[in-house]
Formats: structure tokens, C-alpha cells, sequence
């Protein structure tokens, strides 16, 4: 799949960003393993992460081959972090986390677009994973996808630069019919 280059611009980041919201992540999802920054830029999220969950594998995905390359070379982690371009080849994880890439400040991000990146992600999450998401263009339960998670926390916040109202929401991916879609094996 490739991304739309729409999506929020990287290399707009720095350590320990949205402390909150990762103490947040901790005490919905302690036990995650596999843990996937959506749109890490350059590693911050990614290093945060890993603080936070010492156990924990990261994986870093960016659209932004310089920002990847940038996350590469400051990571102090060792193997436990990696970082991609691509999110077909790293697998499924435990928690994701999408804070501040599902939106543009400069023109509308398409709905189209958002749902397509929306549904590759949810390929990627494990059965009663968390997804959390951080400024939106659309409300998540608005996505393809939406039946499959149960709404943990969601809210609308508006951004300082263009005062618009953006979506947020903590999802886990539990939803019954899903898992009954699972059982017929109409979901491999």
C-alpha cells in the first residue's frame, strides 16, 4: 500500500510528546508485547514507547524515508526497536498508536484516503488489541472498520494552528461480531 503524502507532515516531533496519553496506553494494555507507532517521524514516539514498555517490541512506520533513516541512527535501543517504511512485512501488534498522522492542516485529508490507511492498520492489530488514535480528520466510528472495536474513550480537540475540531479515541478491537465473523472464518 502506499500512503498518501497527505497524511501529517513528519519530523514534527520531540521526546516524550504526549506523556499522557502513553500513561494512558500502560494502564489500558500492560502486558503489550508488539507495540506499532503509526507515523513515527523520527523515533521519538518509537524511544517513549519503549520507556514505557521495557518488555515491549516497537515498531516505527513513516512514509518519510529520511525520517526513518533519522530514527534509525538514534536508536539506543538495540533490536527492540526497529522502524519501516512499510507496514505489509512487520506483523501484528498489541497496542498502535496513530498521534497526529491521520490529518492535514493544510487541506482536508480525503475520507477515501483515510479509510484505506485505516483498514491496512487494522490488518496489523491482534484480537483485542488497542488502537489510539490523536487528531483525526474523520471520527473513527465514521471508518469501514468501525463495528469491529469497542469504544474504550473518545473526544474531539481543536488544533492551535488551524482552530479546527479533530477526532481522538481510544479503540480495542473485541467487537462480538467480529470474533463471530473469526469463528465462520469469513476473516482469516
Amino acid at each position: 500500500m502506499t500512503w498518501d503524502k497527505q497524511l501529517q507532515l513528519s519530523n514534527m516531533t520531540c521526546p516524550n510528546r504526549f506523556p499522557r496519553i502513553l500513561e494512558s496506553a500502560k494502564k489500558l494494555k500492560p502486558d503489550a508485547k508488539r507495540i506499532l507507532s503509526f507515523g513515527c517521524s523520527i523515533g521519538e514516539e518509537c524511544f517513549s514507547l519503549a520507556d514505557k514498555f521495557p518488555e515491549a517490541e516497537i515498531v516505527g512506520i513513516d512514509i518519510s524515508h529520511y525520517s526513518i533513516q533519522r530514527a534509525r541512527s538514534n536508536n539506543k535501543y538495540g533490536s527492540r526497536v526497529n522502524f519501516h517504511d512499510y507496514i505489509g512485512a512487520t506483523g501484528k501488534y498489541d497496542l498502535v498508536t496513530c498521534l497526529m498522522v491521520l490529518f492535514s492542516l493544510d487541506r482536508p485529508l480525503e475520507f477515501e484516503r483515510w479509510d484505506i490507511v485505516l483498514n491496512e492498520i487494522h490488518q496489523h492489530i491482534n484480537l483485542d488489541g488497542l488502537l489510539m488514535i490523536f487528531t483525526s480528520e474523520y471520527d473513527f466510528l465514521r471508518a469501514e472498520i468501525a463495528n469491529d472495536y469497542e469504544v474504550i474513550r473518545s473526544w474531539t480537540r481543536i488544533h492551535p494552528k488551524n482552530e479546527k475540531e479533530y477526532f481522538c479515541g481510544y479503540y480495542k478491537k473485541n467487537n462480538e461480531s467480529y470474533k463471530k465473523r473469526i469463528e465462520r472464518r469469513e476473516i482469516l
